[in-house]
């Protein structure tokens, strides 16, 4: 167990209470632990006589148990969340997205591109499908280490987005050896060039790669919506987002249940921070 800056959810939410019952200022029980609640972790632990790092860790809580602080049930999705979405590739063949729309998801997004050429065979008759549906739609772009404005210029060909299509760039590590992994510079230049061909930013997927080139922050990428990978039940930020937009809560093996969505079977499944509307609203906008 470690509650720290950048988690979110119901047990944070139940440990800023705590801290506000114990006369801490952790501010507004919001689940999300942010530097008020850094900052009031770090007075308990003071008080208790704990290193005061400002994260609730095992022996922070350990301590607090023994002055009668409980998590509440673990809650899926946290509050405030919907699970509605899902990401696809070609590996997802012979979806019923009928069976799909009718298990309560409201969104598809799906691979269209990676690196300068390749295309995902199935992104085309996909789109279709899901459109007899009426379900959203979205395309991402895995990135490589190749000529930035080269990919830019095959994923918006390839998307071929309206107004109605999320796109997303997928950043994270790439096996392939002859195409690489996009740095962090190229990371910013993707995003700025797909914002200047369509006007708005594009959604940033990712996870362990994000937090590792980040550092302290990126004034560029962090005006991207975010889409976090982490498959557990407390999942953390990298610097720059004070939330997530979209989070990626399961590979359809680890990660909290449900892992399968009818019509598909076992997937990647992506919880989304607001209502069904807001949703709805954010996937025309981008913001």
């Amino acid at each position: 167990m470690l509650l720290k800056i950048g988690s979110q959810g119901q047990q944070v939410k139940d440990w800023q209470n705590f801290l506000n019952t114990q006369g801490l200022n952790a501010g507004a029980a919001d689940g999300i632990f942010g530097s008020g609640t850094a900052a009031a972790t770090k007075g308990f632990q003071s008080a208790q006589g704990l290193s005061a790092d400002g994260m609730a860790g095992n022996n922070t809580i350990a301590a607090a148990r023994a002055l009668g602080f409980q998590f509440t049930a673990n809650t899926f999705p946290p509050v405030g969340n919907i699970n509605a979405v899902v990401d696809i590739s070609h590996f997802q063949s012979n979806v019923d997205f009928a069976k799909v729309k009718a298990d309560g998801l409201l969104g598809v997004i799906h691979k269209a591109t990676q690196g300068a050429s390749y295309t995902d065979p199935e992104y085309a008759s996909k789109r279709v499908a899901t459109g007899q549906e009426g379900l959203l739609w979205g395309a991402y772009h895995f990135g490589t280490a190749q000529d930035v404005s080269t990919q830019v210029s095959h994923f918006l060909q390839v998307a071929a987005a309206d107004a109605n299509t999320l796109l997303v760039l997928d950043w994270e590590e790439n096996a392939i050896a002859s195409q690489g992994t996009m740095t962090l510079p190229q990371a910013v230049e993707f995003v700025e060039r797909v914002k200047d061909a369509v006007g708005r930013y594009p959604v940033l997927y990712g996870g362990s790669l994000i937090k590792q080139s980040l550092g302290s922050g990126n004034n560029v990428l962090s005006q991207c919506p975010l889409w976090l990978a982490q498959y557990s039940s407390n999942p953390s930020l990298p610097s720059g987002w004070s939330k997530y937009t979209m989070w990626q809560y399961t590979d359809g093996v680890r990660g909290p249940e449900p892992h399968s969505v009818n019509g598909i079977g076992n997937c990647d499944r992506d919880v989304f921070a607001g209502t069904a509307s807001e949703l709805k609203a954010f996937w025309k906008s981008g913001l």
